[in-house]
């Protein structure tokens, strides 16, 4: 009887633990991705346009800004990798709204380019 008793409090306690432990690590993962959606929200509120093959013009821009608060959620959720990359991210978009690219297919290339960055960045 006694033997039975403490078998079922050892399984609670360890049911517990590995499930406090699950939830964490899930909700750890899903702060990521959300994370990872924002980014992906920012670069998709960048648009440019070109007329008649001119050079391309922005004519709506993201808060890039934003992108600091993204990696550093994500170096404090230990992912020093995925901030170090959106911090990449943040550079380069910055210097191509700085100084738009000659060719409008360059812009697909941007874009392709960003949104892969941020899907790889874990």
């Amino acid at each position: 009887m006694c033997k039975g008793l403490i078998e079922i409090v050892i399984n609670l306690g360890v049911g517990l633990i590995a499930g406090i432990y699950a939830g964490v690590v899930v909700a750890r993962v899903s702060k990521l991705e959300e994370l990872k959606n924002e980014a992906k929200r920012i670069v998709w509120g960048i648009d440019f346009v070109s007329v008649n093959n001119s050079a391309p013009e922005l004519i709506k821009r993201s808060d890039t800004s934003k992108f600091l608060d993204i990696s550093s959620e994500m170096y404090f959720l230990k992912h020093k990798q995925a901030g170090n990359g959106i911090n990449g991210l943040s550079k380069a978009i910055e210097s191509v709204l700085r100084e738009a690219p000659e060719h409008s297919n360059d812009i697909d290339i941007y874009y392709s380019t960003w949104q892969r960055v941020i899907r790889v960045c874990t």
